[in-house]
């Protein structure tokens, strides 16, 4: 697992992109999992992506999509407490034993309550959403979703 971090600490330093995201309204959670897609520890995958509150207000969206343009590499995202509550529901999905919040108590998910950590299945989700909203990324290709 360590060398994996490395790896991936390596690919992220030199590339992708980054969405600082605060929440003026509702207070992020923390859990003892996160979303990303780091989950081998021979390698690194050729697109990773990784969601990390850092704050009550603050979370980092740090991707390195399959397509994109070099510059911005970094923007600001202001969510509102729907928006924010989407991305605590994210990580209670893949949390899997704790949560930590400071004064905005979660109400907890059935997700959660389930004791594993869950993984997103499709890229229909709002963390990829998110991802291809960054400026310079394009749209998700849906062309090929009902196959």
């Amino acid at each position: 697992m360590h060398d994996m971090h490395r790896r991936a600490v390596q690919a992220f330093g030199v590339r992708g992109k980054a969405t600082a995201i605060f929440s003026p309204e509702q207070e992020f959670i923390f859990g003892d999992g996160f979303y990303h897609n780091l989950t081998s520890p021979g390698t690194v995958p050729t697109s990773p992506y990784i969601l990390a509150p850092l704050t009550p207000r603050l979370a980092v969206l740090y991707a390195i999509p399959a397509q994109y343009a070099a510059e911005p590499r970094i923007s600001t995202l202001v969510v509102v407490a729907d928006e924010a509550e989407a991305l605590n529901r994210v990580v209670q999905t893949c949390a899997r034993m704790a949560l930590f919040f400071r004064t905005d108590r979660p109400e907890v998910s059935d997700e959660f309550r389930s004791g594993e950590h869950l993984h997103y299945t499709s890229s229909r989700n709002i963390i990829e959403l998110m991802i291809h909203d960054m400026p310079g990324v394009p749209p998700n290709d849906t062309s090929l979703d009902l196959l």
